[in-house]
């Protein structure tokens, strides 16, 4: 399946930031402003990782992703911490399935965190600076839509200043090579 776009990527942020403010001021009123807060980052972040799951161009590890998440969010609502760790692990944690999912070097996952880090940062800001789930959310899944841009493979210069020969192509080119020298060994 194809990589999502940046286009996407909004339509998912819209719908997660409306959903999310609307499921956080239902759940306001009957569970307190703390737990639904928590209730509220949980379904979101789960209903996210069913989207990244379902758009990921790996078939392998969709239910390794989906164990790891189940033991994540169990510890997490079991272990109770400070709503700023909670937070970090629902990210940090979609952060390690988008980059297993999504990509093929280190470079680009950490290009990843940087952006999950961005995305954390402006979403806390716009919560302090307007006192607004709403925008609070949509903050963090517009930058987090730009995930899209990052490369699946980015891979760097070997000395001679050219790119390394990893890919699909030369592997079958230099074992047609190899296959050639053989033949013409034998005659």
């Amino acid at each position: 399946m194809k990589k999502p776009n940046f286009i996407e990527g909004v339509i998912v942020a819209m719908f997660a930031s409306v959903s999310g403010a609307g499921v956080y001021a239902a759940f306001a009123g009957v569970f307190g402003v703390a737990i639904s807060a928590r209730l509220t980052l949980s379904l979101l972040c789960s209903a996210y990782l069913v989207y990244l799951l379902w758009r990921s161009p790996k078939s392998t590890g969709r239910m390794t992703a989906v164990l790891f998440w189940s033991v994540m969010l169990f510890g997490s609502w079991l272990t109770e911490p400070p709503f700023i760790v909670y937070l970090l692990t629902h990210l940090a944690s979609l952060w390690l399935v988008r980059a297993f999912a999504f990509y093929r070097s280190i470079l680009s996952a950490l290009a990843d965190l940087a952006l999950t880090g961005l995305s954390l940062t402006v979403s806390l800001w716009a919560y302090l600076n307007t006192h607004n789930v709403l925008m609070a959310l949509w903050s963090l899944f517009l930058v987090q839509a730009l995930f899209c841009l990052i490369p699946r493979y980015w891979q760097g210069k070997d000395k001679s200043g050219f790119k390394r020969h990893d890919d699909r192509f030369m592997h079958a080119h230099r074992n047609a090579e190899l296959a050639l020298r053989k033949l013409s060994a034998i005659q």
